[in-house]
């Protein structure tokens, strides 16, 4: 027999009222989330913050980036 409480389910769609590119953070809202962070100065680091971009890019190897 067990004593833990029972848990109700849980719906991941009562967590947010859209979904999609609707659910996506502005540019503008972003850029002042991310102006804090500090500078990478890895040189590895091809696309980062500057310029505020939709993905980093990291140069792995060589070949690989």
């Amino acid at each position: 027999m067990s004593n833990s409480p029972s848990l109700s389910p849980l719906r991941l769609t009562e967590w947010t009222s859209c979904g999609g590119c609707a659910a996506k953070w502005g540019a503008t809202l972003l850029a002042d989330l991310v102006s804090d962070f500090p500078a990478s100065l890895d040189p590895a680091l091809l696309v980062g913050l500057a310029p505020f971009d939709d993905a980093a890019v990291y140069q792995v190897t060589n070949d690989v980036a």
